[in-house]
């Protein structure tokens, strides 16, 4: 029985073996086909006046009729002869106006050339900024008129450029326009500036707006701050643009028939830069309407100002309204705490606590009912608002004041941080770690986003403005941010135990020596160290 399967499948292989020969023979005949085929349409080609030089590359009706495994026959060619002529026909024909196009264009670069040593010579740096750049430049209508007489065959003249100038600037006059207008409307159709229909405006009032402030996204979210500002005007946009895109046409990016629009409108989570600048200006109240440059000269005379007297933000005179509204957002922002408490229970925690019971048990400490959290930034109009704008003549020495730290409080400051139990260790506010304790576990993993500052003045200023209290070395916990580490104990279901050692390299070499099985994954692992709970990433060291 076992021979007869040897045999079987020996036999198998033999059918096998003649049919891949079969193959191979019949796909080497049809090379010889093929060649052959090719050779005699090229000579009969060459002997009705056409070289090689004249066929097609890359062109599939004309491989469809050459590469064939078919011997060419009278009849045969008769059949395909017009064929063959009408496409070199074409390709004649598509090569001549290639030829044009790329004698215009070189053309064209030339002329590109000479417009930009033009502005140089011409124009200051604000108003050669506002020009367009290479790629807009060669569809300016006058230089392509010059680069289109007699089909891109005649010379051209430095002379014959210049007594077309008067024409370029007009041209560069309508581009101008039409670059604003179309920047206008990507700001009057975001969703904070839409409302207030701007539409009709002219592009000119619109971008010197208050609310006019873009970013590019061509990957230059890092080299597109202007005097330490991530937010850019118009000008600044365009100028950027210009330099940092000369071949890109304006607004957008991509490979031809893939464009999309590289310019956005910041974000400044959790809110828009237009909100947060329409709350600020209602807030003062200053009117919409405001010219930017006026808005600009109120913050550097310190009328226009943040009130959080926050010791990182800049003086007056080194303010502008963009550097306001951002420093704003930013500390408005920086608050982790505060966003997530907002986005989850649907309003901010006050001093004193909200009369929904739900919130203010939420908001309550495990081991003090009294911890509170105040909004460090509120926009609301009234007392409590951080923005202030002083009538003219009013003393501004208080737009100037930023928290300070005395002598002894420093040296506490400093004294609890030096006491880091691991270089990995970050300080965090116990007030804002107690009031995330009966956050959602995803909330509380986000307790790494809460690290204090290490400047003493802004351990200080967070203390009381965000909780209304003055230091006491307690309120600098350390976290160990191990989540890299703990989710390989997660992983082995080890639990969370070993990860009490005082330090993760401890940890580290538990989990090494010892072995390691597999278990369900677990989500709500905690541990309890130095009397606290904490989310399984961390690890709290609370040192008296």
């Amino acid at each position: 029985m076992l021979s007869d399967v040897n045999k079987a499948h020996l036999h198998a292989f033999d059918v096998l073996i003649w049919f891949k020969e079969r193959s191979l023979l019949k796909r080497l005949a049809n090379q010889d086909l093929m060649e052959d085929r090719k050779s005699k349409i090229v000579e009969r080609l060459q002997e009705l006046g056409y070289t090689e030089d004249d066929f097609p590359e890359d062109l599939d009706a004309w491989d469809k009729l050459v590469d064939q495994p078919k011997p060419l026959t009278d009849r045969i060619w008769n059949n395909i002869r017009p064929k063959l002529e009408k496409l070199l026909a074409i390709e004649k024909e598509h090569r001549a106006q290639q030829a044009v196009v790329d004698r215009i264009n070189n053309r064209l670069d030339i002329l590109v050339q000479w417009y930009e040593e033009y502005i140089e010579e011409n124009f200051a740096d604000a108003e050669r900024g506002l020009m367009p750049n290479r790629h807009d430049a060669r569809e300016l209508p006058s230089l392509i008129t010059i680069a289109l007489e007699d089909d891109g065959q005649g010379t051209l003249s430095r002379e014959a450029f210049l007594a077309t100038a008067e024409q370029m600037l007009a041209d560069t006059d309508a581009y101008k326009a039409r670059a604003k207008r179309e920047l206008a409307d990507i700001l009057c159709e975001h969703s904070a500036v839409k409302v207030l229909k701007l539409n009709d405006l002219p592009a000119d009032d619109v971008l010197q707006g208050p609310l006019a402030y873009f970013r590019c996204l061509w990957r230059c979210t890092a080299v597109t701050s202007v005097d330490g500002c991530p937010l850019l005007t118009y000008e600044q946009l365009h100028a950027h643009w210009r330099e940092a895109h000369p071949d890109d046409p304006w607004l957008l990016q991509g490979e031809e028939g893939y464009r999309y629009t590289a310019v956005s409108i910041p974000d400044l989570c959790p809110e828009s830069l237009p909100s947060v600048a329409r709350s600020a200006l209602f807030a003062a109240p200053i009117r919409l309407e405001t010219p930017r440059e006026v808005v600009d000269g109120w913050v550097r005379e310190g009328r226009l100002f943040c009130t959080c007297e926050h010791p990182g933000m800049p003086l007056p005179g080194e303010m502008n309204w963009a550097k306001l509204v951002s420093v704003v957002s930013c500390l408005k922002s920086a608050s982790v705490l505060t966003h997530l408490l907002t986005r989850h229970d649907g309003g901010l925690a006050l001093s004193p606590p909200l009369p929904v019971a739900r919130r203010t048990r939420r908001l309550q400490g495990k081991h003090s009912p009294n911890h509170v959290l105040r909004p460090a930034h509120s926009l609301v109009a009234g007392y409590g608002c951080c923005v202030k704008f002083l009538p003219a003549g009013t003393d501004t020495a208080v737009a100037s004041v930023r928290a300070t730290v005395d002598d002894a409080c420093r040296a506490q400051i400093e004294e609890r941080l030096a006491a880091r139990p691991d270089p990995g260790a970050v300080a965090v506010c116990r007030i804002c770690k107690g009031l995330s304790r009966k956050t959602p576990l995803q909330m509380r993993r986000r307790l790494r986003y809460l690290r204090l500052p290490e400047r003493p003045e802004e351990i200080v200023w967070h203390l009381r403005c965000c909780h209304g209290k003055e230091f006491e070395k307690r309120d600098i916990l350390f976290f160990i941010d191990s989540e890299a580490k703990t989710r390989l104990v997660a992983h082995c279901g080890r639990g969370l135990a070993m990860v009490i050692a005082n330090s993760l390299q401890e940890a580290q070499k538990l989990l090494l020596e010892s072995p390691c099985t597999v278990a369900p994954r677990r989500r709500h692992n905690r541990v309890e160290v130095g009397g606290s709970f904490s989310a399984a990433p961390f690890i709290v060291i609370n040192q008296r």
